[in-house]
């Protein structure tokens, strides 16, 4: 009598619940300046660009190269002011774009994308 099974359970639509949905990612971990400046780093390494601080100092050199070929610490003595004296553009820029291009091995056309853009003319 208690071995024969007369009916069967019907079977519930929903027998094995919907499992919850998954919580939310963590954030990723705020970065730190340094580890950000490290990995611009190295990308600039891979992309074959130097550091910015090399094309300052270079425009630097250069700038300081132009003041003194125009002696402009002898004007500035002569005349007692900052106001006579005036650089030229251009022979800055070449001293610039041959140091990067020369001792620095850069492209011409990459020394020339990076001192502009680091003068902020193009």
């Amino acid at each position: 009598m208690y071995d024969e099974i007369s009916t069967f359970p019907t079977p519930v639509d929903n027998f094995f619940p919907e499992p919850d949905p998954a919580p939310p990612a963590p954030p990723e971990p705020p970065v730190s300046d340094a580890e950000r400046k490290r990995r611009d780093r190295a990308a600039r390494r891979e992309a074959g660009m130097p550091d910015p601080r090399v094309i300052d100092t270079v425009i630097l050199n250069a700038l300081v190269n132009a003041l003194v070929e125009g002696n402009a610490a002898e004007i500035i003595v002569r005349r007692r002011s900052t106001e006579p004296v005036r650089i030229h553009l251009r022979p800055l820029l070449k001293d610039a774009l041959n140091t990067l291009v020369h001792d620095k091995g850069l492209s011409k056309t990459m020394a020339t994308e990076l001192v502009m853009r680091r003068l902020k003319l193009g």
